[in-house]
This record gives C-alpha cells, sequence and structure tokens, in this order.
C-alpha cells in the first residue's frame, strides 16, 4: 500500500475509537463540580477538626477520665470556662483562633506535617 491508502485506513479506525472513548467519559455536569465542592468542603472541615482535637489535647487536661487514660496537657489545667460553652463545647472565638492558626499553618504550608503528627499523637 502508498501511503495515500493509509489515510483513509486511518480515518476509518477514528471514526471507530472515538465514540467509545466518549461513551467512557462522564460528562461534565453541574452536580457533579458541586460534588466535588462538597468533598472538598468536607475534607477541609475534617481537617480543622483534626487539628483543634490535637492543639485542645496538648493544652489542656481531659474533662473526662475515658477509663483508666487520663491525659494532662502541656499546661496542666482544664480549658478555661470562658473559653468553653455552658455544655462543654468550645467558645466560638476559641474555635476560631485556633482555625485562624491551622489558617496560618496553611499559608506557611505546613499544614500537612502538623497533620500527620496530630494522627501520630492520636
Amino acid at each position: 500500500m502508498n501511503q495515500s491508502g493509509y489515510l483513509p485506513l486511518l480515518l476509518v479506525g477514528l471514526c471507530v475509537l472515538l465514540p467509545c472513548l466518549e461513551a467512557g467519559r462522564q460528562p461534565f455536569t453541574q452536580s457533579n463540580l458541586l460534588q466535588e465542592r462538597k468533598s472538598h468542603l468536607q475534607n477541609r472541615q475534617a481537617e480543622y477538626d483534626e487539628f483543634f482535637n490535637m492543639l485542645d489535647t496538648l493544652l489542656w487536661d481531659t474533662e473526662i477520665e475515658k477509663g483508666r487514660t487520663y491525659r494532662r496537657g502541656f499546661l496542666r489545667m482544664r480549658r478555661p470556662a470562658f473559653l468553653s460553652r455552658r455544655n462543654g463545647q468550645p467558645a466560638s472565638m476559641y474555635r476560631s483562633f485556633v482555625d485562624q492558626c491551622y489558617g496560618i499553618l496553611c499559608e506557611l504550608g505546613i499544614n500537612g506535617l502538623v497533620n500527620r503528627i496530630g494522627r501520630f499523637l492520636s
């Protein structure tokens, strides 16, 4: 076959393969984009929560003895009342401060290292 004989064969092959490739792709829709954003936000919130729990554990004593494990924090005291709500949850000011600290770590690019250390300590 000469070179001009390969061109029709190549075009036929592309015409057969292209529909198969297109069928395997998922259509790009708004719902896929929303699902990706939702997943990203959930992962981000989980990272914030892990960092908060790590910092809270490192600074303050545990409030409830879980069996025989009672952890002493770096400050050797329970979280002060003004940093907690009545139900024991952190106050919004304290939570916001910790989230800002995590934001600074993200800006410095060391949040991944801190997250690994937190998982190691827990």
